[in-house]
């Protein structure tokens, strides 16, 4: 400032009845108190944060700031050291932090500082503050240095504190709506100036362009929040999602947060737009808006605007990782909050709504994941540790009872449901690739509440990956379980529920969340003794999903998912604990997939009864009640062929049998049949015909009537490859019977003829290339017939039979050149 007077004005408030003014005195040389270069006990707990200088038109200001409890100011003198001491008066109520603003010129004063901001006017028409440059210093009313700046490289005044000779200070702004603002209160104070958009009495903003290949976006960040404005909704306010937020004002962060802050979305908008997402939404001017404000808590959280704004509460204990995560979750945000147009000139969000575990989930997954590029060094495990310790979103903390939080079905803002949801991006990532996420965002459309066009994340998973959602979610609880711990370090999970399997019947009923929630039950194998697993679910209808996770005694481990039939509300699968490899434990894990409503799902484990085939015939007769299933397992310990029969005497019967055969190679493979009031054409095998040997057969045989059921398996040794029907010869006609194999080791033979006395046929086998031996067997599976087919004697006669069915069965011959019969009934004698 040049030098204009001697004179010194001091600012003092006087009180007249139930008002005050400001009173100025003329305060002549030789009274004023010395100005010291001694740093005050108050040093720097308030400090000039914005300076505009006057341009004749304008008024200029110096905006002082304060976040650390306010002290008294009165006798506190503001100068520029050229001959001009401002005193500041006494002011009125209280703050945590606030804005105080000289202003030259007349005005209104406010001295209160309950709202955070005090206005205050020198009354002087003159411009104080020096251009192009000044020192501008703030001392105690003992005249010690609270605070000092210099601008322009000042005017020859000297500089006092700590700020260095060397620093001239931000130029001063040609633009008439800029000032020379702080942008926070750090050690690095002299280095901290810039010129923004003028704010006197409200938090101060700077404006950047972002850099790289994807650059060129313009973000506007303002530090600190002085006002609560109305936030009602304030994640979603257009769509109505009415999250219970709260927003609380609170002072801005130092220039080294900033700085990360600049440095973390100039990144993340680079790499987002790597990944192929396009833009995010922006505020008016197309900027996007971030306002960073100091919160009380250890950890930091964030919050997002469809209108392209972001607020960062930064936590005391923040570190730049997780000041990266909060923003960059926050600016997913905008890219999913951005309106698009579909081909129809319809607008919708890729974003879900009202469940938000997708929106959660994507936002929190590339938030973490723009945060290891853009720090190598960190490892997902050392992150979550490290937010663990901040008291931040983690998964040693969070999501730790899978059955506790409803996180695919509506949408509870719980930590648990973030790190739900978050885990499951992460494994779609890890098995899929981030391209499957891409092509879901780009499928999920919101249009509106209710929307008939809206397009569910679920529907659109499931169109990417060709699976069902159960099947996909089935996939993710396996990952959860096994893969996530293996291959990041998740914790291993706790099971909600323990057995022990020593080879009797056991069982339970337990309750799953809706939504989603899954309930673990372990099952320790304590013998050997194959079982089936009987599930059956009950309560609303609901979409389930159950999952094996098997684990062997090697430590390896395999999955298998539950078929469930959703019109009986049960399903079931075979264990055999001591396969080609032991089984140790087995965990059952039951997941209520969609729906809001909870469900009961009940579990058995029924031995099995186990047959052992060494060639000899070996049978039995068990009773199978309504609806029940019985497991029986033929161990396989002797090469040679054998035929399998089953027989039952109720009339009227129904039958729904299984197959199962396990080679030695650890493969299996399945064959189904239904018997509705018939009998059964029985089964024969090789077990070293194929190109591995069958060491075990399974035979699940479900009585479906709603009567109890006698059933009589035999296993009787047989020789060479046999052969079968694939159709049931009817006794009022000719025709061709073909043998269709159901391959070469072992299918059903399921030729048969109903025999009425009187009734006589003459089978004619075709393309005969070798000799061929058969038998007929009744019901009962006795013998009462054997023959042998030639190529020179293809005809055989079936003759002087009681009334009733009979088997045809074929035991020995090459494998091929018997392509058929044709069958001739005629009457007899």
């Amino acid at each position: 400032m040049n030098r204009r007077a001697a004179a010194v004005l001091v600012i003092l408030i006087v009180g007249i009845a139930a008002g005050a003014y400001i009173y100025v005195e003329l305060v002549r040389p030789g009274q004023p108190i010395d100005l010291k270069d001694e740093l005050s006990e108050s040093f720097q707990n308030i400090l000039i944060n914005e300076v505009r200088p006057g341009d004749g038109d304008a008024p200029e200001y110096v905006e002082l700031y304060t976040d650390g409890g306010f002290e008294d100011v009165s006798g506190w003198i503001l100068t520029t050291y050229d001959g001009d001491r401002f005193v500041l008066p006494s002011l009125t109520g209280s703050a945590d932090f606030a804005f105080i603003v000289v202003s030259s010129g007349d005005g209104s004063d406010d001295l209160d500082l309950d709202d955070g901001q005090v206005t205050i006017h020198t009354g002087l028409a003159i411009q104080n503050l020096d251009v192009p440059g000044d020192e501008v210093g703030l001392h105690d009313s003992e005249g010690a240095l609270v605070s000092f700046m210099r601008y322009g490289g000042g005017n020859g005044d000297p500089v006092l504190g700590n700020w260095p000779e060397a620093e001239d200070g931000v130029d001063v702004p040609t633009e008439e709506e800029y000032a020379i603002s702080l942008m926070g209160n750090s050690e690095s104070y002299s280095s901290s100036w810039l010129s923004t958009a003028n704010s006197p009495g409200e938090p101060n903003a700077e404006l950047f362009t972002t850099t790289g290949d994807y650059g060129g976006e313009q973000v506007l960040i303002t530090n600190g929040l002085r006002v609560v404005e109305d936030f009602d909704g304030v994640v979603r306010p257009d769509l109505g999602r009415g999250e219970n937020v709260t927003i609380t004002a609170g002072p801005g962060v130092n220039a080294t947060v900033v700085d990360m802050v600049k440095e973390h979305i100039n990144f993340s908008l680079n790499f987002y737009r790597e990944h192929n997402f396009t833009d995010p939404a922006t505020a008016a001017g197309n900027e996007i808006r971030i306002r960073l404000v100091r919160s009380g808590s250890s950890e930091s959280t964030g919050l997002s605007r469809s209108n392209g704004e972001i607020i960062i509460e930064v936590g005391a204990r923040a570190t730049k990782e997780e000041l990266k995560v909060v923003g960059e979750h926050e600016l997913m945000h905008l890219f999913q909050f951005r309106i698009k147009t579909d081909s129809m000139g319809g607008s919708y969000r890729p974003i879900h709504e009202p469940d938000y575990w997708w929106d959660e989930g994507m936002a929190e997954f590339w938030a973490v994941y723009s945060m290891l590029r853009n720090y190598p060094n960190m490892t997902m495990s050392q992150w979550n540790a490290m937010a663990r310790a901040i008291g931040s979103l983690n998964w040693f903390d969070h999501f730790r009872d899978t059955n506790g939080t409803t996180p695919f079905h509506g949408w509870d803002g719980t930590w648990d449901s973030y790190m739900a949801s978050f885990l499951f991006i992460k494994f779609v990532n890890e098995t899929y690739g981030a391209a499957t996420l891409l092509r879901v965002f780009n499928a999920t459309k919101h249009y509106g509440p209710g929307d008939a066009r809206n397009t569910d994340p679920k529907d659109a998973f499931a169109d990417a990956l060709n699976m069902t959602w159960s099947e996909i979610y089935g996939l993710f609880l396996s990952w959860l379980f096994l893969d996530s711990h293996h291959a990041n370090g998740v914790p291993v999970y706790t099971p909600h529920v323990r057995l022990n399997y020593t080879g009797g019947a056991i069982g339970d009923t337990i309750g799953v969340r809706g939504g989603g929630g899954a309930v673990i039950e372990e099952v320790e194998v304590s013998n050997n003794t194959s079982f089936r697993l009987h599930l059956n679910y009950s309560g609303p209808a609901q979409n389930w999903t159950v999952v094996v996770l098997v684990f062997y005694e090697d430590g390896t481990n395999e999955t298998i998912q539950v078929p469930l039939n959703s019109t009986t509300q049960e399903g079931e699968i075979f264990v055999d604990p001591h396969a080609e490899k032991t089984i140790s434990r087995v965990w059952v894990v039951k997941s209520v997939t969609e729906g809001a409503a909870s469900g009961r799902i009940s579990m058995r484990i029924i031995p099995s009864i186990d047959l052992s085939y060494d060639n000899e015939t070996a049978s039995d007769t068990v009773t199978v009640q309504p609806g029940e299933s019985v497991y029986e397992v033929v161990d396989v310990n002797n090469p040679q062929a054998f035929s399998v029969f089953l027989n039952w005497t109720e009339s009227p019967s129904h039958w729904k049998i299984t197959i199962l055969r396990f080679w030695d190679d650890g493969t299996n493979d399945t064959f189904e049949t239904e018997i509705v009031n018939g009998t059964w054409p029985g089964y024969t095998v090789n077990p070293v015909a194929g190109p591995t040997t069958i060491t075990r057969l399974v035979f699940i045989k479900e009585n479906v009537l709603d009567t109890p059921a006698n059933i009589t398996m035999m296993v009787t040794p047989t020789t060479e490859i046999p052969s079968n029907a694939d159709s049931p010869m009817e006794p009022d006609r000719t025709y061709h019977w073909h043998i269709d194999p159901w391959d070469p080791y072992g299918g059903l033979l399921d030729g048969y003829l109903f025999i009425e006395f009187g009734t006589a046929y003459d089978l004619v086998a075709e393309e005969v290339v070798g000799d061929f031996f058969g038998m007929v067997l009744a019901s009962n599976l006795t013998v009462v017939h054997e023959f042998l087919i030639t190529p020179s004697s293809p005809l055989f006669q079936l003759q002087g039979y009681d009334t009733g069915l009979y088997y045809f069965v074929l035991v020995a011959g090459p494998p091929e050149g018997f392509v058929g019969v044709e069958a001739k009934p005629y009457d007899w004698p």
